[in-house]
Parts: structure tokens; sequence; C-alpha cells
């Protein structure tokens, strides 16, 4: 053998049998079945019919297993149905309708194309999620040809920071090589590199949050308008919108890029952070000038307040907040030009970048005219409809999330990008007009009961981190309160049961979508305390959808309510099967134990580890107050059966996590327990 070729075994020696070994252990965990598949589709029969459902896995290629967003899960005939338009919307948490999908600008916009164009089938597949950017969505839009959609609808931007791979994240680090961000997903792919992910987890315990606590998680993740890492995080947001309209070209399909609505007149910075290099005199004179404004503004003297807003911004344009105060109370003056400048600056400066800044938004505009492809401007055409084109509450819960009207507007203009991008397949509409607010929403069962949801939902997010160090977090409270309270009166039990016609009507106008019937199943069992009657609809999404935990969770407590705790217990227990870290699931399993084996110490033992474990997961100072409780309640139940030494441990434990010694020392008394 010549020096040559022997040194060409060597090399194909030392390349090939390390492929080989890991070849093999791949194989081997495969066989052995640990790790899970993460393709995007799964290929699925159910009664007869072949079907595409989505696949939970996918999601933990860009989020660690316990974190991983819950998509609205789909079951799609394969091959689509003749003659039918398949639209698919790509986005984060604002395309996916949050805080209710059901009502978000999905189901709108179907509404709005089937009305407009009658006798046509059309469908519009929600495939927007939680959290996710454009790293996430690029690969959903490469993954989904099985589906054979006819159009994508991309609606993307807000978490491009905060979201995989972003500069502001949590979830993976950031880092600015495709490459790298290439390799991490094929390697999280393999078994192999699951194995090496869920080892590095535990090494680095705590390192990530032990549950999803929303936008709370990154209030440490701070990144300012000067930040050098934003620079990299635009230059990856076009790449990817780029790749998603590749896979448009492969399946030979239009895009509608839209540009994204943001609250520019009621959010205030979720995080300010000052000018970097500046003295502790000029920080100083700073925070007493800040403070002289604030009190100048609360005591009405608004020329006052302005001026000396405008000497702190003169100190430090780089802090956030110190734009919106001058910002509002520009508006409130009428003072347009100044309220624009200032509002859209202090959105740039605020450190935690929930929202799409304007080079986010220039650059879905520049990748859709450089691909000649549909601009659908809702950013715009929210600011058109809004005063002095500052876009607030008249369309936003809160800093991105569109309320009723958001949705409804956002609805018509893509609805206008797809017939522009569709206009063979759609051809002119047969209706012009566009259903109006209250049509729409009387297609989609919307009922003040909703309504309620919605907003509760908001003001539970209001309560927690960024929020409450939002300076207009009074503000928004108020507002939101003194709707709830005007809600009241529609909410009596007349009222939600003359509103049912409407809910059943939304179902039966589309019996093959679980959504309108999960939504229906949850009125009657929690708006009319129908349980009974609630059951099917229940059982026939969990049918449809085994591993939805959402449906499980309605089915657990709809059995629940007819005192059938064993059977509930089983829901529980496959709920948490999916998913651990739920919280309110621990919760209402350790309820149905103790309901149905109310003195069994076993039971109680195994109800109260469920319940701590679900409170310790919460981590906030009520959950621990309950904690506390629970172990009082227990001491009593011990000693009521003269267990004395099993109620003094119990008794020990409240103290260990923070119970009063004297609130301790009364239960002891009251149990006539003496050390």
């Amino acid at each position: 053998m010549t020096r040559r070729r022997l040194w060409l075994f060597r090399l194909a020696a030392l390349v090939l049998v390390p492929a080989t070994v890991l070849s093999i252990l791949e194989g081997g965990l495969r066989l052995a079945g640990i790790g899970h598949d993460t393709a995007y589709l799964h290929r699925d029969e159910v009664g007869g019919r072949v079907v595409l459902r989505d696949n939970p896995g996918f999601y933990t290629l860009f989020f660690p297993p316990h974190l991983r967003p819950v998509q609205l899960p789909f079951v799609l005939e394969s091959p689509k149905p003749a003659g039918t338009l398949r639209v698919v919307l790509l986005g984060g948490s604002a395309a996916m309708g949050i805080p209710e999908p059901a009502y978000g600008m999905g189901p709108m916009l179907e509404q709005q194309l089937r009305h407009r164009h009658p006798g046509k089938k059309i469908e519009v597949i929600d495939l927007a999620n939680t959290a996710i950017n454009s790293h996430v969505v690029r690969r959903i839009a490469a993954s989904i040809a099985p589906l054979q959609p006819d159009a994508f609808v991309v609606y993307l931007g807000n978490n491009e920071v905060v979201g995989p791979f972003g500069a502001g994240t949590v979830f993976t680090p950031g880092r600015s090589s495709e490459g790298w961000i290439d390799f991490t997903l094929w390697l999280r792919s393999t078994r192999l590199g699951q194995m090496i992910e869920a080892l590095g987890r535990r090494l680095r315990s705590g390192a990530v949050p032990a549950k999803w606590r929303g936008m709370e998680m990154f209030v440490q993740h701070r990144v300012g308008s000067d930040d050098p890492r934003l620079a990299t995080v635009r230059r990856l947001f076009a790449r990817n919108l780029e790749a998603i309209c590749d896979a448009a070209e492969r399946l030979e399909i239009p895009v509608v890029l839209s540009t994204v609505g943001v609250n520019l007149r009621h959010c205030g910075p979720f995080a300010s952070v000052h000018a970097k290099g500046l003295d502790a005199a000029a920080l100083e004179d700073f925070d007493a000038t800040m403070s002289a404004a604030d009190s100048a503004w609360a005591a009405g003297r608004l020329q006052e307040a302005r001026d000396a807003y405008e000497r702190a911004r003169s100190i430090d344009a780089r802090f956030a907040d110190v734009h919106y105060r001058l910002g509002r109370l520009a508006f409130g003056a009428r003072d347009t030009a100044l309220a624009r400048r200032a509002l859209s600056r202090a959105l740039e400066e605020d450190a935690l970048r929930f929202r799409a800044d304007a080079a986010i938004q220039e650059t879905l505009r520049s990748v859709a005219r450089e691909r000649r492809v549909v601009l659908a401007p809702v950013a715009e055409t929210l600011a058109a409809a809004s005063p002095m084109g500052l876009p607030g509450r008249e369309f936003f819960f809160e800093h991105v999330h569109l309320d009723v009207a958001g949705n409804h507007r956002t609805s018509m203009v893509l609805c206008r990008a797809l017939e522009a991008a569709l206009p063979a397949r759609l051809g002119p509409p047969a209706r012009p007009d566009f259903l109006s607010t209250g049509m729409i929403l009387d297609r989609l069962g919307y009922t003040p009961w909703e309504r309620a949801r919605e907003l509760g939902q908001v003001r539970a997010m209001l309560d927690r981190p960024p929020f409450p160090a939002q300076s207009d977090h009074a503000e928004q409270v108020a507002r939101l309160e003194r709707e709830l309270a005007d809600l009241q009166v529609r909410l009596a039990p007349d009222s939600l049961a003359a509103a049912w016609p409407r809910v059943q009507r939304a179902m039966q106008a589309d019996p093959g979508d679980w959504l309108p019937r999960f939504r229906a199943a949850q009125y009657l069992t929690d708006a009319l305390d129908r349980p009974a009657q609630a059951e099917p609809l229940w059982r026939s999404i969990v049918d449809e959808l085994p591993g939805f935990s959402a449906a499980l969770n309605g089915l657990a407590k709809c059995v629940a309510r007819q005192d059938r705790f064993a059977d509930a217990e089983l829901l529980l227990r496959r709920s948490l099967d999916l998913d651990p870290t739920q919280t309110d699931v621990l919760v209402n399993l350790a309820y149905s134990l103790r309901q149905r084996s109310p003195d069994d110490r076993a039971v109680r033992a195994e109800a109260l580890e469920l319940e701590r474990r679900g409170l310790q997961l919460e981590g906030t100072a009520a959950a621990r107050e309950r904690l506390v409780q629970l172990y009082l309640d227990e001491a009593r139940w011990e000693a009521s059966r003269r267990a004395t030494t099993r109620a003094r441990r119990w008794l020990d434990r409240a103290e260990a996590i923070g119970a009063a010694p004297d609130r301790v020392r009364a239960v002891r008394r009251e149990l006539a327990i003496v050390d």
C-alpha cells in the first residue's frame, strides 16, 4: 500500500468509524424507545381515513420539553378534500389569537373569506403559536407540504428578540451563525442529541424556569437599543422571511407578509435603562427631574410637567419611559408630531423587546418588495384608524394582542391581501362588503361570558411581571376592572341562558371544527352548569384529539361536577402524563382524590404531595400561603384522629415553610398539642 493510500485509508477510518458508532447508538436508542420524533406532522388513521396531526414533540427543537408551547391541535384530511382552498396562518401569539384563539384573526379571516366568496370551501388553518418567532416558523413552513396549502399568511415579528435564538431569549443561546442554529436543530432531532440535552438540563438545573411563566421569564434579559446583537436579530429575521418565501415557491403558492400592529399609546415601556457613561451626578439630576415632572403632572400642571420631561430627556435620551410620559402629555395637548415621535421612541428604547420595532417592520416591507409578494399593511391600517395615528386600547388588550376590534380590522386587511394574492382561485368577491364586528362575533358565538373570560385572563397577566413595572400599569388595571364590573349585569343566569343559542349556532355551523365545540362545551360546563349536557361534546373532542390536555381537563371538570371523582382522576392523570407542570391539574387531581377517599390516609398523603408540587411550581406568595393552610388543615385532620405525633409533624412543616410562629402556636393551642 502506497503512503498516499495509507493516509487516505486512515482519514476514511477517522471519519467512518465515529459515524458508524454514532449511527449504531442512534439506532439503539430508537429501538429502545428513548427520545421522540420531532417532525412537525404525524400521519394517522381515524375512522378509516388518513389524517395529518400536529406533533407536540416538534417544539422541543426550540424549547425545553417542560416549556414547549401548546399549539392549537389539528386533524386534517390527507389528501385535502377536492375543491378546498386551504390558507395557512403562521406567526406568534398575536396571530394565534391570545387570549382566546376562537375569536382571533384566523377565525375572523375565515368568516370574511367565506362571506365574500360564498359557495367556495375555504379553510384557514391557524398554525401560529405562543413565544415562537421566525426561526420556528421557517421550519414549519418547510414541513407542511403534505397539508397542501394554497397560500401562506405570515403575521410575525414581535418575538424576534425574545423567541428562540433571539438576543433576549431564555430558551436557547442567542447565536449569530445560521450554520450553528441548523446544527443545533439537527442535533436535537436525533435521539442521541435529545439524551445529551436532557443530561445538560440536569447539570444546569435552575438555569431555566421550572414551568412556563409567560413574559415574566424574560425580565432579566434586557436588550437596549444600542445592543449590537440587534443587527444580527434583524439580519436573521430577513433570512428567515426569505426562507418562508422559498418554501412557498417550492409549493408554487403565494405568500402574504403582514406588518404587525403594536400598542403605542397605552403601553408603557416594560424596562427603561440609562445611557452608558452617565455619572452619579447626572443620574441624580435625572431622577430629581423625573420626580418633579411626575408631581407636576399629578397636580395638573401639564406645561410644567412637559418642560421637566423635556429636561430629563436632554439628560438621558436612552431612558424609554421619559419618552412615553412626554408622548402621553403631547397626545393630551393634541401635539401630533411630538406625540408620534416620543411614543415611537419609547418603543424603540424599551429594553424588554416584546413589540416589533421600526427595523422589524421595515424588514417585512423590504422582503415583500424584494420577493414581490403581497404585503398586508396591518400596522399602517390600525394606525390610520387610531387617534393621531397612534394605536392604543381601541385595538389591543395590552402590548400586542389584538382585541375584538383589532382582530376584525386585521381580518379585513388580510382578506384583501389574499384576494390580491389568489385572483385565479378566489376571483372577484361576490359580495363587496365585509362582515361587521357584530355579525362576525355572532357567527363565532361570542358572548358576554366569553368577553369576561378574555378580560379576566388579561387582568391576571397584568398582575405578573413585567407589567407591574410599567408606568401606566394602574391605568391599565383600572380600565379592565371597570369593564369587568360593567359586564356583571350581563352575566346573570338568565342572560347566560339566553346567549346559549348563539354559541350553539356557531358550533352547528361548522361541526367538523373542534374549536367551536370546545367553546360550547366550556359554556355548558362553566357558564350554565350543565355538565351532563356538556359531556358528549367533551368526549367527542377527547376522542378526536387524545393528546390535547385542555380537552382532558375540561372533561375531567365535567365529570367531577357530576361527582364522578374516580373518572376525573383517570382523566387528570392522563393530562399530567402529557404535561406534568400543569399546576391547576395537580391541584384538581388532589381535590378529586380527597373527594373520592376523604378518610384514607395514604390517599390524602398523595393528594397533599400533588398539591405541594403544584403550589411550588406556581411559586407565588399566595401559593405559599395556600400550602401553609394545607399543612395546618392536615394537622387538624390528624389531631381529630388522635394522631398527635403526625399532627405535630405537619405543624412543624408549616412553620418550616414560612408560617408565622404565632399562627402555629394558636393551632397548637386549638388542638391541645404541647411540645
